[in-house]
């Protein structure tokens, strides 16, 4: 029986290739500044390498403490990246 749902892995790919069209709009023409513009690309690039972590290389499946442990090690990272590009 077929289903009338997407299968999961076209909706995250959906996702990924709006996020990437989201970050090139963002340095291309949004009229945002470039610390404002850096910030949000950054942002969309951390939310995308989370869901690649989470769904193709299927943590989602992995025991809890690995999983937030790579997430909160992405989001560290992020925040660190973004307080010292806004700092500069």
């Amino acid at each position: 029986m077929t289903t009338l749902l997407p299968r999961p892995v076209l909706v995250i790919w959906a996702i990924l290739t709006l996020a990437t069209a989201l970050s090139w709009w963002t340095s291309a023409d949004s009229g945002l500044g470039a610390q404002a513009a850096g910030a949000t690309i950054l942002l969309i690039s951390f939310a995308k390498a989370w869901l690649v972590a989470d769904h193709f290389m299927e943590l989602r499946h992995a025991p809890g403490r690995l999983r937030w442990s790579v997430a909160a090690l992405l989001a560290l990272l992020c925040a660190a990246l973004v307080a010292w590009l806004l700092a500069t």
